[in-house]
């Protein structure tokens, strides 16, 4: 599902989908400097709100930024960059997925969603049916979602086995 355009986002909405409680205001200032805080704050907001990281600091809303950035008592970035190292970003992924306690989309996990997933393809239910009911499976166990690409792929192998 597309984000809408930053103009198009109501304030009430960048309150609640970009919110932090006391203790995720506390593991944001665990991370060491301005920019590494206001991504683990993005992040946290991010796997919250739609069950994946964000990738691509381009579908982050300005206003959700400035709002963070105000919450952490920080300068906002004129514009929002991807941390420079690779190692740190996943350092605040892993904090960040402990912290909400959800789980990376292991083998272990595509198995079981798989044959979740056998289970109803039969009954006949579309591409993007499927697909959903991975993401809500996958999101009430607390899995990261891994790419939509990922999931239309797998989505595509069942159905072409029923």
């Amino acid at each position: 599902m597309a984000e809408p355009a930053p103009e198009e986002i109501d304030p009430d909405r960048i309150l609640n989908d970009w919110a932090l409680d006391e203790a995720d205001l506390r593991e944001v200032m665990r991370a060491r400097g301005p920019d590494n805080r206001l991504w683990t704050a993005l992040h946290l907001c991010g796997v919250r709100r739609t069950g994946r990281f964000i990738d691509d600091p381009e579908q982050v809303p300005r206003d959700a930024v400035i709002h963070l950035a105000r919450r952490l008592g920080i300068d906002p970035p004129a514009r929002l960059a991807s941390l420079a190292r690779q190692p740190t970003d996943s350092a605040i992924r892993a904090r960040v997925r402990d912290h909400l306690g959800f789980t990376v989309f292991s083998t272990d996990a595509q198995n079981r969603l798989e044959t979740d997933l056998s289970a109803v393809a039969a009954d006949g239910l579309t591409t993007a049916d499927l697909i959903q009911r991975a993401e809500a499976s996958l999101s009430a166990a607390k899995v990261i979602l891994p790419a939509r690409t990922t999931l239309e792929r797998l989505v595509a192998a069942i159905t072409r086995q029923v």
